[in-house]
């Protein structure tokens, strides 16, 4: 299950390895606009991350993937409540989010706001949280009974004239490195977490809806309420 697929960029990583034939592929997304390799995706679930996606199954997916998501939403608990609740039991959750060092967050989260009320960037940001890796380990913590087993980071520096240095590969392997030995200096870092066994007792289960086929031949599903009432 991916959640928040955007345009499609995990299908490209996964549609040349070898087990790709045996993977079920879920999508969820507020809206499902261009996204790769639609057609070969199994199902897909329209709704907010924030209502809790009540049309996806719960203990449902070995794999629950939610890359680049959490950032944008204001409120945390439902969202990191339900990627446990749909990641089946001893399975796993990978979630990434951009990250700072561990104390700078705080000083963004100020800020960032006070900043903007004197000048405006003129356009609607689209993070609104401030994570550090120590920071996004204690919200899963506190709010489900998921495992972390292990945290790495991308890009120990980004942005501006040095992106194009992501297109070489001697590049990618330094930054692999570096978000394998210290990920919290990283800008961007990704946990892999592992539901519990036993946690399947602890989670509430919602209800599931069966729908009809999307107009490409797939399950296609959409929240009860409409998105962003």
């Amino acid at each position: 299950m991916d959640i928040g697929v955007h345009n499609g960029t995990m299908l490209r990583h996964l549609e040349h390895r070898s087990a790709r034939q045996n993977i079920d592929y879920s999508i969820a997304d507020m809206e499902i606009g261009p996204v790769y390799g639609l057609k070969s995706v199994d199902e897909i679930f329209i709704g907010d991350l924030t209502r809790g996606y009540p049309d996806i199954p719960s203990n449902g997916y070995d794999v629950v993937i939610c890359e680049q998501v959490l950032e944008h939403i204001t409120t945390l608990e439902t969202p990191i409540r339900t990627l446990e609740r749909i990641t089946r039991p001893g399975g796993y959750l990978f979630a990434g989010v951009p990250a700072f060092p561990h104390g700078i967050h705080k000083v963004r989260e100020v800020a960032q706001p006070t900043w903007d009320r004197y000048f405006p960037p003129g356009k609607i940001r689209g993070h609104v949280q401030s994570f550090s890796t120590q920071k996004f380990l204690r919200l899963f913590k506190e709010l489900t009974k998921l495992e972390p087993v292990g945290v790495r980071g991308f890009r120990f520096i980004s942005g501006g004239p040095l992106r194009a240095l992501e297109e070489y590969q001697w590049w990618w392997r330094l930054s692999q490195t570096v978000g394998r030995t210290m990920p919290s200096i990283c800008t961007e870092i990704q946990v892999q977490f592992r539901k519990p066994m036993t946690a399947a007792n602890d989670c509430q289960l919602a209800a599931s809806h069966s729908s009809p086929f999307g107009s490409n031949g797939v399950a296609e599903h959409r929240a009860t309420a409409p998105v962003g009432e």
